[in-house]
């Protein structure tokens, strides 16, 4: 089996019971770090070791509201007549964090739509894409179709969101939610139909990219990416994740819109990666992060440096999230 979110393969059941008992003989407190990776940590800002220690705390339990059948007032109030303790997000407008995980397919809300299981991280990247009702929309590495369906939904369910996927059976999972959501103007199709691809060439107003990567910004999630993933892996990674914005660059219409996004913490998969893209692509340039959600970008403590945004655990109690839009020209 292949990670849906990092595109590398997983430990089979028996090493998962290895690598929970190695796991295990450290102190609840200790910090558990790769020797290899530690000079891929060492651009973060601010204090390291305090980047080490959110890496460890138990990572927040977010949902995200479907704005075409919820209102986020509301599901506060259902959370709050059935004992559930939860919060606005700071950030996203649609998320709330609730203090406890809770079986949520019990709940009327999850059957009907109206929630969805999202990091707050993950619903800015959908965010900031930018995208807008009647647009020509490309999430091209779309997995289960977290980000695509904030997207429809900012799009109000209006224009042509197309959502595709290295992996196809990732999609088949993708459809079930979109149908849940009440979606309908999100169309999932396999990377093999070559002569659909090459007639939708310079088509697209926005393409979103949330390439396979690391997984370092998830780690309180996935500790056991601290043992499975090595540093052969990365090297692999930082190949694929070239190959696909060469790939994906293709079908965007001059003055559209392309959005990278991973959710790694480290530079060489993040600026490094949007460096070498603009020098091997002049007719690319960077755009500001979030001028279409001032109030969100009021709020972050760490701004946009010079090839994008990135979140962190520490600074911002999401899930570490990489986020670069860039334009081409027309």
């Amino acid at each position: 089996p292949y990670s849906q979110r990092y595109g590398i393969k997983l430990p089979n059941e028996h090493e998962k019971i290895i690598i929970e008992k190695a796991l295990s003989v450290f102190a609840e407190n200790q910090i558990i770090i790769p020797k290899w990776s530690l000079p891929y940590f060492q651009d973060l800002p601010g204090n390291l070791d305090d980047h080490f220690k959110a890496l460890h705390e138990q990572a927040p339990f977010d949902i995200r509201i479907n704005p075409f059948t919820g209102n986020r007032e509301e599901v506060l109030d259902t959370f709050k007549r059935n004992g559930i303790v939860a919060q606005t997000t700071d950030l996203s407008p649609f998320g709330i964090r609730l203090k406890n995980r809770i079986p949520l397919q019990e709940l009327s809300i999850w059957k009907k739509g109206i929630i969805e299981v999202q990091d707050e991280g993950a619903q800015l990247v959908s965010l900031f894409s930018n995208v807008k009702p009647g647009e020509n929309v490309l999430d091209y590495c779309a997995g289960a179709g977290g980000k695509t369906l904030l997207m429809s939904a900012i799009m109000k369910n209006k224009g042509r969101l197309v959502a595709t996927d290295l992996l196809p059976w990732r999609l088949k999972q993708g459809v079930k939610r979109y149908r849940r959501a009440g979606v309908h103007n999100v169309q999932a199709k396999e990377l093999d139909d070559t002569k659909w691809w090459k007639r939708h060439q310079n088509y697209f107003d926005c393409v979103l990219i949330d390439v396979p990567c690391s997984g370092s910004g998830t780690w309180r999630r996935n500790p056991d990416l601290k043992i499975t993933f090595t540093q052969k892996d990365l090297k692999e990674l930082l190949v694929k994740q070239q190959d696909i914005l060469e790939t994906a660059k293709k079908y965007i219409r001059p003055g559209g819109l392309f959005v990278y996004a991973t959710c790694s913490i480290w530079r060489a998969e993040n600026h490094d990666q949007i460096q070498k893209f603009l020098a091997n692509n002049p007719e690319f340039s960077l755009e500001p992060i979030g001028e279409n959600q001032p109030e969100i970008i009021k709020k972050l403590k760490e701004k946009q440096d010079a090839e994008g945004l990135q979140l962190t655990p520490l600074d911002h109690q999401t899930d570490g999230f990489f986020i670069s839009v860039m334009r081409k020209e027309l």
